[in-house]
């Protein structure tokens, strides 16, 4: 995982591929981005259950 702010009000946080990404605003705001690239329908779901449930949510 890579964290960055990405400008003076977006801290950014994705995996390595950047495929998956989480950023929040100052203001509270969340958007979750997910570009899966090279993936089957099964790699898809296997890859958000990972990260939302391996990772992020154990934040």
């Amino acid at each position: 995982m890579t964290s960055k702010w990405i400008d003076n009000e977006v801290f950014q946080s994705f995996n390595i591929t950047k495929e998956f990404s989480i950023q929040v605003k100052i203001n509270g705001n969340v958007s979750i981005f997910y570009t899966p690239a090279d993936r089957d329908i099964d790699g898809i779901k296997e890859e958000i259950r990972y990260l939302t449930q391996e990772i992020y949510f154990k934040i």
